[in-house]
Formats: C-alpha cells, structure tokens, sequence
C-alpha cells in the first residue's frame, strides 16, 4: 500500500524486480529531485519517469567518472534539459565547459552542489551560447566527489526522450 518516507528499505531476490511508484496529487505542481540506491549486494536498474502517456526511461547510474559528457541539440524547437545530482555528503563544485559541433569552447563555468544536493535546468537559460546549436557539455567530477548527470530532449511537440551521458 501507500507509504509516505524519504527512505525505503527492501531486499531484492536474485532475477527478481522491485518497483516503486511516485506520485502526488493531479493539481500539484511538478516536483523535481532525486533518488539514490544504496545496496550490499549487485544490484541494476532503471528510473521510468512520465507525463500522461509519455514515458522515458534511464539506467540507474553506477560509473563515478572523472567527468560526463551529454550531447545536446537547441535546434529546430529542440530543448535540452539538464539535471545534475551530487551524492557524497559534501559541497562539490562541477567545472562545465560547453562546446560547439566543431569541438570548440564556447562557453564554461562551476555549478556548485550542496551536499546530496540536486539541481535542474534548460540548457539555454543557462548557457545562452547553445542557442540554435548542437555540440556537447562536459562535467568534471570534483576530486573526492561524485556526481551523477541525466540529459533530457523535448522536442517542439512536447515529446521527450532521455540523451545517454558517456562516462569519458
């Protein structure tokens, strides 16, 4: 049944799938956040998030990479959505450095995350300079940090799909 908790604690047999379901009322506004899985044993996964009869679908991220690249596409109506996530206990600063689709630097800066902190934005309120252009943002894991990075396309019809980060 329902249960209202920041904190949830299963065990999951071998082959076998636990789902958990969020959700709040119709009238209430969009929430944003993240989740974090913590497990003794090897465990995989995947977030299946929605809006109506739209669904997209990202892996449960294990890689703690020195930094994530995210391709991105503002042209034709496309927008890119960004959401950063910080799991240590510690304040991190992420170096970002945005480049065209020739390779070249067109814009960078630091996002500083609180400890187990999250944020999200659109790429071009952010970073203005990826306006009508495609090319790829990279995040630099802090030392003794680790992040975790998901990239969002709409498409001008109010459709969208998650962009998979290489880890590099």
């Amino acid at each position: 049944g329902p249960l209202l908790a920041s904190t949830l604690d299963r065990t999951v047999s071998p082959g076998a799938a636990l789902i958990i379901q969020t959700t709040g009322p119709d009238s209430s506004p969009t929430l944003v956040g993240w989740a974090q899985l913590l497990t003794n044993g090897n465990i995989g996964g995947f977030a299946v998030f929605g809006s109506g009869l739209q669904q997209a679908v990202v892996p449960i991220e294990n890689r703690n990479a020195g930094s994530y690249v995210l391709y991105f596409d503002n042209t034709s109506g496309f927008a890119t959505g960004v959401a950063l996530a910080n799991t240590t206990t510690q304040t991190v600063a992420v170096t970002v450095t945005v480049r065209d689709d020739t390779g070249a630097a067109v814009s960078s800066n630091t996002i500083s995350l609180p400890a187990q902190g999250h944020t999200s934005f659109n790429l071009i309120d952010r970073y203005s300079t990826t306006a009508q252009k495609r090319g790829t943002v990279e995040f630099k894991t802090p030392a003794n940090g680790q992040i975790g990075v998901l990239g969002l396309s709409f498409s001008p019809a109010g459709a969208f799909s998650t962009i998979p980060v290489l880890a590099k």
